[in-house]
């Protein structure tokens, strides 16, 4: 079973990674971009985190998310890849 770890923040170039700006993913060996090949579409960095069934939001202080002009301050990602919980009760 494969883990990641998604974290987000005002870094840019997570491990060296141009692409690995303000939401990147660890796998254990390398950081990512959160997005297979691409960005993350955000122009600024990332508050907050949470995840609502495979999707991943992120609030922050970011400006027309993916190119869209009315995305700003929050953003969605459609995720495939997600293993939880990470924590169990």
């Amino acid at each position: 079973m494969a883990t990641e770890v998604l974290v987000g923040d005002s870094f840019t170039d997570a491990g060296n990674n141009p692409v690995a700006d303000y939401i990147a993913v660890w796998d254990g060996t390398a950081w990512s971009g959160l997005l297979s090949g691409g960005t993350t579409g955000l122009n600024g960095g990332v508050r907050a985190l949470a995840l609502q069934g495979s999707d991943l939001l992120a609030g922050g202080d970011f400006f027309n998310a993916g190119g869209n002009p009315l995305a700003d301050f929050i953003a969605r990602y459609g995720l495939t890849r997600v293993y939880l919980p990470l924590v169990t009760r």
